[in-house]
């Protein structure tokens, strides 16, 4: 199997192969990617040489006919396969007989597919016959660091903790967050400081229920009853769920717990990182808050957030008065 590694190596060397299968969750880089090798193999006839079919509408031998059949204007062609995993058996036959044989300098074909299954024949034979690469979503601290990339691009700057609010207001989707900077990379233009700070964050970008409910479960975690208190009754104001505050406070307590028990193995805040799979900022700010309250009080504490979510979801008491009840519990 290739990597992206390999592919950006490729393309500094002008070096395109004629087949490639692009497999897993993150389009946006799927995406990127073929820009990229059209642009390589097509130069100036881009417009005119690349065409998008899909696995759900036609059949191999149409897109075998296409891929080898060159427009008016275009002397050669990039034909991506998208849904790839939707041709039929009779299909994916074809499309590997095809693959098996020598292949047009004049075209180059990229198969997609969002989730082939990989315990399948055809997923291991693309991987035989193709430029084969994955590409899954970006965790914890590769997203950190893809945000701070981004934000240099665009000719700003942004810290590992506004960077981790971002994704979590906006989620892991690259494509989201790139619209995200955009918008505050706009907002900040002709500005002498071009830093994203986390009051831009949370006046432009993304939901603001979300920034509440990031900062709620931060002075929980710090036990600041009158910071938490402030916030809760302002999201309520704006009719956030309980429900879905509940939901940030328990990610966030998971998260301390893992951290205290990891602390106790005497792991390092290295081998911390790469198990938990987050930034080293983030796992910075986490280890003392983690180390604020005892097991016994995790014990605890997890016992009030279960017995407050049983009782929001079946009705079982006024849902303002329990989040008051389990705030004040958890910052004492």
């Amino acid at each position: 199997m290739a990597t992206i590694s390999g592919l950006d190596t490729d393309l500094l060397k002008s070096k395109i192969h004629p087949a490639y299968c692009f497999v897993g969750e993150e389009e946006y880089l799927k995406s990127l990617y073929i820009r990229k090798i059209a642009g390589a193999f097509l130069g100036a006839g881009v417009d005119h040489g690349l065409e998008v079919v899909y696995g759900s509408e036609a059949d191999a031998k149409e897109i075998i006919d296409r891929a080898q059949s060159l427009g008016i204007f275009a002397e050669k062609r990039v034909l991506v396969v998208k849904d790839v995993d939707a041709l039929s058996p009779k299909s994916r036959k074809i499309m590997l007989e095809h693959l098996g044989r020598e292949q047009s300098p004049d075209t180059c074909l990229i198969l997609s597919s969002f989730k082939l299954d990989a315990k399948s024949a055809f997923y291991r034979d693309l991987q035989e016959n193709t430029v084969f690469v994955s590409f899954d979503p970006l965790k914890s601290e590769s997203l950190v660091n893809w945000v701070m990339q981004k934000t240099k691009e665009l000719g700003c700057k942004i810290s590992p903790a506004p960077a981790q609010l971002l994704i979590q207001i906006t989620g892991p989707s690259l494509g989201l967050l790139e619209q995200e900077l955009l918008k505050l990379s706009a907002y900040l233009e002709g500005g002498a400081d071009r830093e994203i700070r986390p009051e831009h964050i949370k006046l432009l970008a993304g939901d603001t229920s979300e920034v509440g409910g990031f900062e709620l479960a931060e002075a929980l975690a710090k036990k600041d009853l009158k910071q938490s208190l402030a916030l809760f009754n302002k999201m309520l104001r704006t009719g956030e769920d309980p429900v879905k505050m509940l939901s940030g406070i328990n990610h966030k307590f998971n998260t301390l717990w893992r951290v205290k028990l990891m602390l106790a193995q005497g792991l390092s805040p290295e081998a911390m990182g790469r198990k938990m799979r987050i930034h080293p900022y983030a796992l910075k700010m986490a280890i003392p808050a983690a180390q604020k309250r005892t097991e016994r009080e995790y014990w605890d504490l997890f016992n009030g957030l279960f017995t407050a979510e049983l009782k929001l979801k079946s009705g079982s008491g006024d849902p303002r008065t329990l989040m008051q009840q389990l705030i004040f519990k958890l910052s004492s």
